[in-house]
């Protein structure tokens, strides 16, 4: 993503702290670290943010399912051969 290597490389100046003896890679390139803190109340009201939020996060929350004590494949005992 040309975002992230922007704000992370070339906002931050990585370039020039990279040193490749010392972990700054040249085959996978030189990587930043950018931390954006955004204050959610600036744009609403908190409550309503953090009321989305976990609406959110309980919609895309993942289903856990028990896993199948034994598998049934073709060839296997299950099967039937006319």
């Amino acid at each position: 993503m040309i975002a992230a290597e922007i704000l992370g490389r070339i906002l931050t100046g990585a370039d020039a702290y990279a040193d490749p003896h010392r972990g700054g890679c040249h085959h996978v390139g030189i990587k930043g670290v950018v931390i954006i803190a955004l204050s959610a109340d600036v744009f609403q009201q908190l409550e309503s943010y953090a009321s989305e939020t976990g609406e959110l996060v309980r919609a895309r929350a993942l289903k856990v399912r028990a896993v199948p004590t034994r598998a049934v494949y073709p060839g296997g005992s299950r099967s039937r051969r006319s």
